[in-house]
């Protein structure tokens, strides 16, 4: 990988391969890669604290910025108060607003969510979903919103219409937090934030890892940490150093299978990050961090749907500190090329008993997952087929 200069690698033509040696040394060059906004964006809250503290403006000026951004309704860099004439010179010489803008928005009837296409500052593409839900009992609301962290995604998975683009580019974290500005703009109020969008999260780790900053900060988005979600399709080192970095926020792991040759024929990288691998990052993020972690499974009709199936993944799950998610397949393009079917209510219910009632864990079946079907915008659905020129609004009936 270093013999290989990095302003030499275009990220546009990078694209993901089955062979796992060929997809890791793809993940590493744009792992490294770093994406320069210019202006960058106000929400990298990072960015704006090096930049101010570079001119000696201290970093108590941050919350007066932020109050104004997010609780005194100010869209106007040059109306921030009591900043101080070198701050405000300073920020609106190198920040804007947002750097991103978007394109389109495609709304499910009744208000049950939408899907948004924003377009970034070098005219990219990605996609971000608001999922509302109601609470039967109380009719409460909460709005969980789902980010992208990369321009497409380099692992692969063969139910994934998103690892179709291959991997294009790492977000920045202020790119990250500006998917849940546009959405917070639009519904009005998130409660949730899960990084289960476009890309691998923890292949963009830094800039993830800021944008969990920006979405805890208290004159921010103020989210508690609980409240976030990293997912992963099992990026070991990394699910290691993040029950340092940030033991209180959740992680979910994309598991599909917990036989190591059908994950492998469905999830390519798992010839990498084996099964005992992940049991072992497992065990040590349990050691250092208090949360549970969700074990995601799409289930595949006659794939990974079987009660063989089922008791692998409760053995694995056995003495393990976690919640099993239960995905009925969503229908993509490049899972009908592999002959991928959505698996029958009867055979998820049969699959959620074995793990509930024969190993005692709590599982849970995300039926409404299916309710993104009808914009495109379920899990493993998200995908860029064509550049977006002109804003459009949608309302799928």
């Amino acid at each position: 990988v270093g013999a290989e200069p990095m302003d030499k690698i275009n990220p546009g033509k990078v694209k993901s391969h089955e062979g796992g040696s060929r997809l890791v040394l793809e993940r590493e060059l744009l792992r490294c890669e770093k994406r320069e906004l210019n202006p960058n964006s106000i929400l990298d809250l990072e960015a704006v604290s090096g930049v101010l503290g570079s001119v000696g403006v201290p970093d108590r000026h941050l919350r007066t910025l932020y109050g104004d951004l997010f609780r005194r309704g100010v869209r106007d860099l040059n109306k921030i108060s009591d900043v101080g004439k070198k701050a405000r010179s300073v920020l609106l010489d190198n920040f804007v607003l947002c750097t991103s803008s978007v394109v389109e928005v495609n709304r499910q009837e009744e208000g049950k969510g939408a899907k948004l296409v924003v377009k970034l500052q070098d005219g990219m593409l990605v996609e971000t979903v608001i999922i509302n839900h109601r609470h039967e009992s109380s009719g409460r609301e909460r709005n969980t919103v789902c980010v992208s962290s990369q321009v497409g995604c380099g692992m692969g998975c063969k139910f994934c219409a998103t690892g179709t683009m291959g991997l294009r580019a790492n977000l920045t974290a202020g790119e990250i937090l500006e998917q849940v500005w546009h959405c917070r703009e639009l519904v009005g109020r998130v409660d949730n934030v899960v990084f289960m969008g476009m890309g691998e999260p923890l292949d963009n780790y830094d800039e993830v890892l800021i944008a969990l900053k920006g979405l805890s900060h208290q004159t921010m988005f103020d989210l508690g940490l609980d409240k976030l979600t990293i997912s992963t399709v099992g990026v070991t080192d990394k699910i290691r150093q993040l029950a340092h970095d940030c033991p209180k926020a959740n992680l979910a792991l994309s598991l599909h299978a917990a036989n190591q040759a059908v994950r492998e024929s469905i999830v390519p990288t798992a010839s990498i990050n084996t099964m005992d691998k992940l049991g072992d990052a497992l065990t040590y993020y349990h050691h250092h961090s208090s949360r549970k972690v969700m074990m995601e499974y799409i289930v595949i009709g006659l794939l990974n749907d079987s009660e063989t199936h089922a008791c692998d993944l409760g053995e694995f799950c056995t003495g393990r500190d976690c919640i099993v998610n239960l995905i009925p397949y969503n229908p993509t393009e490049v899972g009908a090329k592999w002959g991928y079917q959505v698996p029958s209510d009867e055979a998820v219910r049969a699959f959620a008993n074995v793990i509930s009632d024969e190993y005692g864990l709590q599982v849970k079946v995300r039926w409404s997952s299916a309710g993104g079907r009808e914009v495109d915008g379920a899990c493993g659905q998200l995908v860029i087929k064509q550049p977006m020129t002109t804003e459009k609004v949608h309302l799928v009936k």
